[in-house]
């Protein structure tokens, strides 16, 4: 149905535009739909093979097969998710904070998987079910506007605290037996921590400290994002046997979801989503399975009869559709 606006009793002028607006708009918000869509379905079902997959060795008593997910890789992208949910639900993003709550909660039921094969012990999976509730619960009454402001903002400290002290401790721990097994790099940033935080409350801070301070929560956020892959990889490189344990469904949905999310970081101009989403499409994505095709590689190919050229083809046609 056509609209037309009259006015003083003849078609206006701009009526032809109105139409065309009208269309434009209705063309647009479908198109924000479908984006939105596409965006989320990824991460939707980002963890879901691995959970599958996790299930079904749980099911044939094959534990050693999570061995191939470090759980400290997991607790790291849990805790990124985590803290970039509270960053967007400040700014107000609601597609991005769909995306990380999904991410927190699908990457939470992994490491569940993980604590009931024993790869994680009890008090660390403990801990994180503590933190993770809690994270949840006054995200969520802050999206809905139902949290005191005092609440709200000891609970940025305790990110802010949270994530400069995991994140060297985590990178630390990724790299034992290669480097002694000890606490002392947490333990420094924590110490540090507290005291900015503590400064900045009693206002000794500079305006230009806070301001600091302040953005120090959601690029903390990204690097534990960041590191995610980091540990999986460097676990491959460890343990490349127990890379069958490792979905490689999930690592495509990994590359494929953030490498959507990559034009919306350079339309907002959103450097920390870019740099997030670029990292996680090349190296969870692309590193990952370049790390499987390798494993497949090594075993497969001096026996099989059928070409190599022929043996790789869906991994390097993946390659080049990404690219």
């Amino acid at each position: 149905m056509r609209l037309v606006v009259v006015v003083r009793d003849r078609p206006a002028a701009f009526g032809f535009t109105f139409v065309v607006s009208f269309s434009f708009l209705c063309w647009f918000l479908v198109n924000c739909f479908a984006f939105l869509f596409f965006w989320n379905l990824p991460f939707l079902l980002l963890q879901l093979p691995q959970i599958i997959l996790n299930y079904r060795n749980l099911m044939a008593g094959n534990n050693s097969a999570f061995l191939a997910v470090p759980w400290l890789g997991m607790l790291t992208g849990l805790l990124g998710n985590l803290s970039l949910l509270s960053y967007f639900i400040k700014k107000k993003e609601s597609e991005a904070v769909a995306i990380q709550l999904l991410g927190v909660v699908s990457i939470y039921v992994a490491i569940l998987q993980l604590a009931m094969a024993e790869a994680m012990t009890l008090p660390h999976f403990v801990a994180t079910s503590i933190v993770t509730a809690s994270g949840v619960i006054i995200n969520s009454l802050k999206h809905f506007d139902l949290l005191n402001n005092g609440i709200w903002k000891s609970w940025e400290e305790f990110i802010t605290i949270a994530g400069l002290s995991a994140l060297p401790q985590v990178i630390w721990s990724t790299f034992v037996p290669i480097v002694p097994n000890t606490v002392f790099p947490g333990c420094i940033a924590l110490f540090t921590a507290v005291l900015v935080v503590s400064k900045a409350r009693m206002g000794k801070l500079s305006k230009k400290g806070v301001n600091i301070l302040g953005s120090v929560s959601g690029w903390t956020a990204t690097l534990l994002f960041m590191w995610m892959p980091v540990a999986q990889m460097w676990t491959n490189l460890l343990n490349p046997k127990n890379m069958k344990g490792l979905s490689a469904v999930t690592m495509l949905l990994a590359m494929i979801g953030n490498g959507l999310l990559i034009p919306r970081a350079l339309v907002t101009r959103d450097l920390m989503w870019f740099t997030g989403s670029t990292w996680a499409c090349v190296f969870y994505g692309w590193g990952n399975l370049v790390c499987l095709y390798r494993n497949y590689f090594v075993e497969r190919c001096t026996s099989a009869r059928t070409p190599l050229i022929l043996k790789g083809s869906h991994f390097w046609t993946l390659m080049f559709l990404q690219c």
